[in-house]
């Protein structure tokens, strides 16, 4: 399985199959709360019945919108080249991968299997973040380990990263870009994640 592949996995489990804390996390705390009160909200969604697959999707994206700080990876994914940007390119960027990031994330959610994730513990990562650590147990195939980091900013939780298998989610995209960038600049990433957004309709985003 592709490792985008396997984040877009993550991210529908992590959303509609919270399950118990365990035994090391057997005390509450906020980052693993604001995780489970994320997938709180997602079944909600799945089970309110009525809903077209615009309106589900369109639920997904705001969920997304609040439990990602997109603002900020966003800007990590491009690193320096976000100081080099014309004002115009940084806004220009952040629309288009914001919407790109949630018209993909939102589309996967049809493909939710039974898998489950259970939070196992959380740890400090520096000065201002936690790892919440999980475990996503499947019906077929070998369980799948996931740490989310999470951060306050302005008074709110937000996901800035999530590491499946040791590999993150934010480095990954920023190695993408990287070489993007390189071959046609800021404005050619810009272009190019605007013909993806032209083509990834939140109902079919998961087709391509």
């Amino acid at each position: 399985m592709a490792i985008r592949r396997i984040f877009l996995s993550v991210f529908v489990v992590a959303l509609i199959g919270v399950g118990t804390i365990g035994p090391a996390a057997a005390k509450s705390c906020d980052a693993s709360q604001f995780i489970r009160d994320l997938g709180d909200q997602a079944i909600q969604v799945l089970q309110t019945p009525g809903l077209t697959l615009e309106q589900r999707e369109g639920r997904f994206r705001e969920i997304l919108r609040q439990g990602f700080n997109v603002d900020f990876i966003g800007r990590f994914v491009i690193g320096k080249h976000w100081r080099k940007a014309t004002a115009q390119q940084k806004t220009d960027y952040q629309q288009l991968f914001g919407e790109y990031i949630l018209q993909t994330y939102a589309g996967r959610f049809g493909g939710y299997a039974g898998e489950k994730l259970t939070i196992s513990e959380e740890k400090p990562a520096g000065k201002t973040d936690v790892v919440v650590r999980t475990r996503i147990s499947r019906p077929s195939g070998s369980p799948i380990k996931a740490d989310w980091r999470v951060r306050v900013t302005d008074g709110r939780h937000g996901i800035i990263d999530v590491m499946v298998g040791g590999v993150s989610m934010v480095l990954t995209h920023r190695q993408e870009f990287s070489g993007l960038i390189k071959k046609g600049g800021m404005q050619g990433l810009i272009n190019l994640l605007n013909a993806r957004v032209d083509k990834l309709p939140a109902t079919t985003a998961m087709a391509k």
